[in-house]
């Protein structure tokens, strides 16, 4: 079973953004009333009944007939409580639950996300355009919940959960206290949510089966998850796809080619030094190496351009073949990438 996990919106995410623009979106296509049901559980106010509930051990065997192995996962991995079936655990979960900051956050949590069906409409536009795309696949059960300010995306084989509490708000007084770096900070923020458990979800389902160590190779790999967002997000910016800000896309965009020229001057590309590694897809608060004002995880968006670049100039190939491709030179050489 795959395990992911992703540390630290509105309605009107699928309005049209780009109406100054002439160019032809090529994934606004017509969906024929496709349709995703998505099931959401709302484990951020179903965990609290452990300490409202008369019988603190029935409560907690119904959570997990439930929540089957998420709940195991979630109180285990995620809220590190140990077994479920041992006392520590009850102690542990008591203990979080009633003190005093936890209410806090359980309550601004509600607060912020009482009115969930907004982002749910959002969820399930996205994943009508996924089964357009791939038919046979299936959709997640979505999990929301509250993970201590510790976890903002948990992917397993069949659960997509999405923790709230680490998209209250840039400027939420507790992320200062709990000591979330600010660039984690300005995406934090409920614009970022739908964007950021699709891309979860469409990582961890195309992995590579011969996941190669050198930079194109993980680069490429992750621009065709992100060139899948594009088609997820048809109307959406760039940077909520990626994850970015938008004067980080700004700054990309206005020296791609100057990225791209020192990492064939570096011979970054076919490294599988993990140094070299790190400073282009590490998180942080930019690329170390290039100047403060890059983003972190460059490489990623330059795999992005790459693929974006390969598509265009085979425009035969569908999505789903895309995803299939795993020799990233040949996929490299193929797009006739060169960024002036």
């Amino acid at each position: 079973m795959k395990y992911k996990f992703s540390y630290i919106f509105n309605s009107l995410l699928f309005l049209i953004i780009g109406l100054s623009s002439c160019e032809e979106n090529k994934f606004d296509i017509d969906l024929n009333g496709q349709t995703a049901d998505v099931n959401w559980l709302h484990l951020e106010t179903d965990f609290t009944g452990l300490v409202t509930h008369s019988d603190f051990d029935s409560y907690n065997d119904s959570l997990l007939k439930v929540y089957g192995n998420f709940y195991r996962l979630y109180t285990g991995r995620v809220m590190k409580f140990g077994n479920i079936s041992t006392p520590v655990f009850k102690e542990r979960a008591v203990r979080f639950l009633v003190h005093k900051d936890i209410h806090q956050l359980y309550r601004t949590v509600d607060s912020n996300f009482h009115d969930i069906s907004p982002i749910k409409t959002d969820v399930e536009k996205a994943f009508c355009y996924y089964q357009y795309y791939f038919p046979d696949k299936e959709i997640p059960v979505v999990v929301s919940m509250v993970t201590g300010i510790s976890n903002n995306i948990v992917v397993t084989d069949s659960v997509l959960g999405v923790g709230l509490d680490l998209y209250l708000g840039d400027s939420n007084r507790i992320y200062q206290l709990a000591g979330i770096p600010e660039y984690i900070r300005k995406k934090s923020t409920p614009d970022y949510m739908v964007y950021d458990m699709l891309r979860g979800w469409v990582l961890s389902e195309f992995e590579p089966e011969n996941k190669k160590d050198d930079v194109l190779s993980q680069i490429v790999n992750y621009g065709k998850s992100i060139y899948l967002m594009d088609a997820l997000f048809p109307f959406a910016p760039d940077h909520y796809k990626i994850g970015f800000t938008a004067d980080e896309i700004k700054w990309c965009k206005e020296n791609e080619s100057t990225i791209w020229a020192k990492m064939i001057e570096e011979q970054q590309l076919y490294s599988t030094d993990v140094n070299v590694i790190r400073a282009l897809t590490g998180p942080g608060p930019f690329s170390p190496g290039f100047p403060k004002e890059s983003p972190a995880q460059i490489g990623y968006w330059m795999g992005w351009q790459i693929v974006r670049k390969y598509m265009d100039e085979h425009p035969e190939t569908t999505i789903k073949e895309l995803m299939k491709i795993e020799d990233a030179q040949s996929l490299l050489r193929h797009s006739k990438y060169k960024p002036r």
